[in-house]
């Protein structure tokens, strides 16, 4: 376990510059320093994007999903980190971290972000951890992602979908048929995520032998601005 996680703070600190000024998100959060060295709450993959991730809690969090306490504590701070991913040289069918996507924060204040269930948000993507968002208002949608949901799936026992497909799955008026328009999966992700929900793909396996697909989209069944507290969404 210890080497496990040696490995996940080296990997957590490589390809992450040091900005010279702290970068400040637009609502206010600044990046926060040192999170590589919390611990490690929960690795997921996030097929629709090939992102590795991983979820670090600081010691309130740890403390709080340890005892089981909920709602989580004024003070709980979690990091989710992506990567992107590459084929492990030696495995194949096993995929590694390559290059820093983004790391993002979750910060509990039930006063001070009450607006978005007391949790507050903040993004900060690429080398130069430049801050994501327009304006304060981007947080409307980091919310929408942690909001209780209501999902619809779809599974086949068909052979699956090709890596090269998977990848250009949602990009306009790409389709794998000679008479397909290309249009039907990614106007449905934009009609999803009008709506702040999510739609992925995935395919289903029994062993490394592919043995079919499953559709899922999921979209919040509260309002942003709700009291509602967010999950934590992996």
């Amino acid at each position: 376990m210890n080497r496990y996680l040696t490995l996940i703070s080296i990997v957590l600190m490589a390809g992450i510059a040091t900005a010279a000024e702290t970068p400040t998100a637009p609502n206010g959060i600044a990046f926060i320093k040192g999170y590589e060295t919390w611990q490690v709450i929960a690795p997921s993959y996030r097929p629709d994007k090939d992102h590795l991730r991983v979820i670090l809690g600081n010691n309130t969090a740890v403390q709080a999903l340890t005892k089981g306490i909920r709602p989580f504590p004024d003070g709980t701070i979690m990091a989710k980190v992506a990567w992107t991913t590459r084929k492990h040289p030696k495995f194949p069918v096993a995929v590694e971290p390559d290059k820093f996507v983004q790391v993002e924060f979750m910060i509990k204040d039930a006063k001070k972000y009450s607006a978005t269930g007391g949790w507050g948000f903040a993004r900060f993507t690429g080398p130069d951890l430049k801050p994501y968002g327009k304006d304060a208002g981007f947080v409307s949608e980091c919310y929408g992602c942690h909001l209780p949901v209501i999902e619809f799936t779809v599974v086949d026992s068909g052979q699956g979908l090709a890596p090269e497909v998977m990848q250009r799955l949602y990009e306009s008026f790409y389709s794998t048929k000679a008479d397909g328009m290309g249009i039907g999966l990614s106007l449905c992700r934009s009609i999803v995520e009008s709506h702040l929900g999510r739609m992925k793909a995935e395919n289903i396996y029994n062993g490394a032998e592919v043995t079919g697909c499953c559709f899922s989209f999921w979209i919040p069944v509260t309002e942003p601005g709700s009291s509602a507290a967010p999950l934590t969404r992996r």
